[in-house]
């Protein structure tokens, strides 16, 4: 993943000579991060992206993990129920890989485009203006009625429980040293990275969702401390601020019983905070995929 989705924490390269100089000189950001200490992914790049308007464009979907016992395997994972999608300003193209314009869908990197906010507003569309570019682009038929809710999100929350899950094993073997050919691979400084906090805890994520050709939905990346700019006129300023009051009312309100309740309602608070932490979406926008 990324962090605070800075525009150079991206690298395409085009052919595989790049891809091997980039690892075998890695810059001095790439040091500093521990990209190659603690490993990298290599993706193939998608060519044959679904498109809006001919644009480029990923789904920034939030999940939040929250940790209430002291082990990893205890980790909660939540994934909102409204996302937003984010476009590029020019028309895509396989002509140049490293034009960022044409497919780095960053706010970084867009907002020095002259386009930028030309087709959306800062180049952002909510879920429900998504599937109207969808059905304009490849026919009313092409997708399902409510396809976000019915098939988009669904396949998303997949991912994201898969992703926590992979992620709970690495550390966990990471911690016990059964990692590159079993050389030490748990120290202060990757615990810090990989995060073992303790009790009491959560974190959101941003995770970044593009869709191929063929409506197939793939995982980009995961950004620890995703942006929460709400880009003024954008879908964002109603969708952030529901947003942050979620979190808290998921990871934080069942620790905090409603002090208006009764005496024998104060004297099950137990069980009522772990209905609240398993309701799918009762209380908040959040659905428990873990």
């Amino acid at each position: 993943g990324t962090d605070a989705e800075q525009p150079d924490s991206t690298t395409s390269a085009d052919v595989v000579e790049q891809v091997k100089q980039l690892l075998s000189n890695p810059s001095e950001e790439a040091e500093r991060r521990g990209w190659v200490r603690f490993g990298h992914v290599i993706q193939r790049y998608m060519a044959r992206p679904l498109l809006v308007a001919g644009r480029k464009f990923d789904c920034r979907v939030y999940a939040l993990l929250v940790q209430r016992e002291d082990n990893a395997s205890s980790v909660e994972a939540w994934v909102y129920d409204d996302y937003y999608v984010r476009t590029t300003s020019t028309p895509y193209t396989l002509d140049c890989v490293a034009d960022s314009a044409a497919h780095l869908t960053n706010d970084a990197v867009q907002k020095h485009e002259a386009s930028y906010g030309l087709h959306e507003a800062s180049n952002k569309l909510n879920a429900a203006q998504f599937e109207q570019a969808v059905r304009r682009d490849y026919g009313a038929t092409s997708i399902a009625p409510d396809w976000s809710r019915t098939t988009l999100l669904p396949a998303i929350r997949e991912r994201v429980r898969l992703s926590v899950l992979a992620a709970q094993q690495a550390a966990t073997m990471a911690k016990a040293g059964r990692l590159a050919n079993g050389s030490a691979m748990w120290s202060d400084e990757r615990e810090e990275v990989l995060g073992w906090p303790g009790v009491h805890c959560y974190e959101l994520l941003g995770y970044d969702f593009m869709l191929d050709e063929n409506f197939d939905v793939r995982l980009i990346e995961v950004n620890s401390n995703p942006c929460m700019d709400q880009c003024k006129g954008s879908c964002l300023e109603t969708l952030l601020p529901r947003l942050n009051e979620d979190v808290l009312k998921t990871a934080v309100d069942p620790y905090f019983p409603d002090p208006d309740q009764s005496r024998a309602r104060r004297s099950s608070a137990v069980a009522q905070k772990e209905e609240r932490r398993n309701s799918s979406a009762t209380s908040s926008g959040f659905v428990r995929v873990l």
